[in-house]
């Protein structure tokens, strides 16, 4: 149902929206939004086909960085201009849909827990969820900012729901963490250093 979703309201970029003549400050923000479902149903596919091994656990690290990248690629290329109601439409309905799509993706990364304990990598699930977290809260204040006022409000309530829903996905991977593989803040400001040079290889 969630992926039927997905794809209506790529239907309606591709095929509606120009038929409303967005602006293409909007249809750039969409084409983004739409890059990051894209990034996240991949990601949730192979989440959902691990089971266990360590270079099995790769295809879906490498789909973890394939979200950052797209969501890091938005930040970086959507400028700061103002939407007109029209376009506010259009983009709130569809980032409604990823946003949606984002949540179940951060919950089947805890469900997949024993699964990267087992393998030894279950210490890069805070990471990822990390750096996940401070690319969609500087997107969604960019995006605030930018929506006619009438539509800040459902910006900043995908914000709070995110939030909430991050905060306690995230509380479940450090309750999962121990120190078998070693403590996942000392990863933190390594990821941070190279999160730049990944940015440009990706």
């Amino acid at each position: 149902m969630q992926r039927f979703i997905t794809s209506l309201v790529l239907l309606n970029i591709l095929f509606i929206s120009p038929i409303l003549s967005l602006s293409d400050h909007a249809t750039h923000i969409l084409a983004h939004l739409s890059g990051i479902s894209s990034a996240l149903e991949a990601g949730q596919d192979a989440g959902n086909g691990y089971y266990g091994g360590l270079l099995a656990a790769i295809p879906s690290g490498q789909r973890t960085m394939d979200v950052w990248a797209a969501l890091r690629q938005a930040n970086e290329e959507i400028q700061s201009n103002p939407l007109s109601e029209e376009d506010s439409t259009a983009v709130v309905e569809s980032l409604a849909s990823t946003h949606t799509l984002s949540i179940a993706v951060m919950e089947m990364m805890v469900e997949k827990e024993p699964h990267f304990r087992a393998a030894k990598v279950h210490f890069l699930v805070p990471i990822a969820l990390d750096a996940f977290y401070k690319e969609v809260d500087d997107l969604l204040t960019t995006l605030a900012k930018q929506v006619s006022p009438g539509h800040r409000h459902t910006v900043q309530r995908v914000g709070a729901e995110f939030t909430q829903a991050w905060e306690k996905v995230f509380a479940a991977s450090m309750a999962n963490t121990d120190g078998t593989a070693g403590s996942w803040i000392n990863y933190l400001p390594f990821f941070d250093t190279v999160q730049p040079i990944l940015g440009r290889l990706l």
